[in-house]
């Protein structure tokens, strides 16, 4: 089993509560293993790197307006602006501290690889891969859970990764996002071990919206998972513990491989994932139902 290297961003008391040290860090760091799952950690360093780099520019960007307003400013306000000045001062020197040592990132390089890491267009353009394929590995696996704890019994043979992979695409199609299988089998390949990850990130999504699965885009939103970083995490292990004891019908395998998935560094209090999941819309549930496997109209198959 994999263990995912949050560093000092996450921790847990004795008696199982969560500890964030840097919100912002942690959410830096599920989206570099979000996008880049593999165990080489060249690209997750970049990632870090490049998101260190954007957001120092932004801390220095805030520190000159502040000093531009303690030089023009009134002098019944100054007082205030000396003191934010002295604080974006500070922050700013601590984090160029942290981007040149070495030891500070997780997965190896320092101020070395944050020169090379700006997000130039190749980089972005990998990051924006990389999620694309971890939400659609993320909706396998939120929709084989769905199916699984309220359609079962619906479904012929039960809840299986199959009919979450055809799920997925035909709600992609319906959507104008997807056109083929391949793509989504493709992102089950490649993002598999972080699906639990994922699926939490969509979930919450669901939640927020108050709506069943539908896909509308293929990205994840960070927003949500950094505004609800501990129900993220919460969910991402009850996701976890279903992929690796979720077995279908005929199958002799469960649908996460315990070798291989990234796990979470500490062992969170579980959300049951009963009551956070919605049910498949009618819409949906008649797909699997009777059109997954109807004939092709002959007029369609030309």
């Amino acid at each position: 089993m994999c263990i995912l290297d949050f560093g000092q961003d996450l921790s847990a008391s004795p008696d199982g509560t969560l500890l964030i040290k840097n919100r912002l860090g942690l959410r830096t760091k599920i989206l570099a293993y979000l996008a880049f799952p593999e165990c080489d950690a060249r690209r997750r360093t970049q990632v870090l790197a490049a998101c260190g780099a954007q957001y120092l520019q932004q801390v220095r960007d805030q520190l000159d307006k502040v000093e531009r307003e303690c030089v023009q400013g009134d002098p019944q306000s100054l007082d205030d602006a000396e003191a934010s000045r002295k604080h974006l001062q500070e922050h700013h020197a601590v984090l160029m501290d942290q981007l040149r040592n070495e030891n500070v990132l997780p997965f190896g390089g320092g101020f070395g690889a944050l020169a090379d890491a700006a997000f130039g267009e190749p980089l972005e353009t990998s990051v924006n891969a990389g999620l694309r394929d971890a939400s659609l590995a993320g909706y396998q696996l939120l929709l084989t859970a769905i199916m699984k704890v309220h359609h079962d019994k619906d479904l012929r043979r039960g809840a299986s990764l199959g009919k979450a992979t055809d799920l997925t695409v035909w709600l992609g199609d319906k959507s104008k996002v997807l056109k083929s299988t391949y793509p989504v089998m493709k992102a089950w390949g490649s993002h598999k071990n972080v699906a639990h990850l994922s699926a939490a990130a969509l979930l919450i999504g669901c939640v927020i919206r108050s709506a069943a699965p539908t896909i509308s885009s293929l990205d994840i939103s960070l927003r949500m998972v950094l505004e609800n970083t501990e129900e993220f995490l919460q969910l991402s292990h009850d996701f976890f513990d279903f992929g690796l004891t979720f077995k279908s019908i005929g199958r002799t395998q469960t649908i996460l491989d315990r070798e291989s998935v990234w796990s979470l560094p500490v062992r969170v209090a579980s959300l049951p994932l009963k009551p956070a999941l919605f049910r498949l819309s009618d819409e949906q549930l008649e797909y699997l139902i009777t059109k997954r496997w109807a004939k092709v109209p002959p007029e369609q198959n030309n």
